[in-house]
């Protein structure tokens, strides 16, 4: 106040300055993160009788709106979105826990095969500024309720002469991963006059089924004999825990071999 004058020419004494104010200014939003799906009982997928479970965690927040409630894929608590796909459908779908921390998400009840896509909100989580966070990263959870079947194609119509050959397995949804060796009895190899191929499988997750290369190699084969190939999906279980059935193992491939 001492630099400042009134309009007679009176100068204001420096004691008699305001103290200094200091402010802070909060710029950082809260931050959702959603995590990806857990399932009980802990294979990849749920059935109608399982649960999935999904964490989320809330940074630089003060306040939340979401508490624990109870709805349905139809109808979700508020503060998280459900869509679906696959006709899924599911009887719960919880906020079993909610804080300034975090929380988790609970659905079990689902019907159908495909998938539940679940999003926390935006403008759930309030900083010490009010600030609002914005919506998580969408997360999937993977309903498989009908047991797993196969479409098999790429066996080449002339194989080589110990054998060899190759072949596809697409899979009607996700699967286990399959034996590397054939150990498991995943498909039957006959006709060689002498000893059948070997069989070496490769399994792979695609974006929402399972699909498997079959190798076969190193028989002691005839040229002209017919092998025959055999696929049991009874040896099949989907990761939901659905075992394949016998009635729906695809027809049996077959292949002449050549010299």
């Amino acid at each position: 106040l001492d630099k400042v004058k009134d309009q007679f020419g009176n100068a204001g004494l420096e004691d008699s300055s305001p103290s200094a104010v200091t402010y802070n200014i909060d710029t950082t939003i809260p931050v959702v993160s959603l995590a990806n799906a857990t399932y009980s009982p802990g294979f990849g997928a749920v059935t109608s009788a399982d649960t999935a479970k999904l964490s989320f965690t809330l940074t630089n927040t003060v306040t939340t709106t979401l508490a624990v409630s109870s709805g349905t894929s139809a109808a979700p608590p508020t503060g998280i979105s459900i869509s679906t796909t696959g006709g899924v459908s599911c009887t719960h779908v919880d906020i079993h826990s909610a804080n300034t921390s975090g929380g988790s998400i609970w659905i079990s009840g689902c019907t159908g095969d495909g998938s539940v896509l679940v999003t926390v909100n935006a403008n759930i989580a309030t900083s010490t500024g009010g600030l609002h966070n914005t919506a998580s990263t969408q997360k999937t959870v993977w309903v498989q309720n009908s047991s797993p079947t196969v479409t098999l194609s790429g066996l080449a119509a002339t194989g080589g002469p110990n054998g060899e050959n190759q072949f596809d397995a697409t899979f009607s949804n996700f699967v286990n991963t399959l034996s590397v060796d054939n150990s498991g009895g995943e498909i039957v190899v006959s006709g060689c006059s002498g000893t059948q191929p070997t069989v070496a499988i490769t399994t792979t997750d695609l974006a929402d089924h399972t699909v498997a290369w079959f190798n076969l190699t190193g028989g002691t084969c005839t040229v002209g004999d017919l092998v025959t190939i055999s696929f049991h999906l009874e040896n099949v279980t989907d990761k939901a825990g659905n075992v394949g059935q016998v009635a729906d193992n695809p027809a049996d491939i077959t292949y002449l071999v050549g010299p």
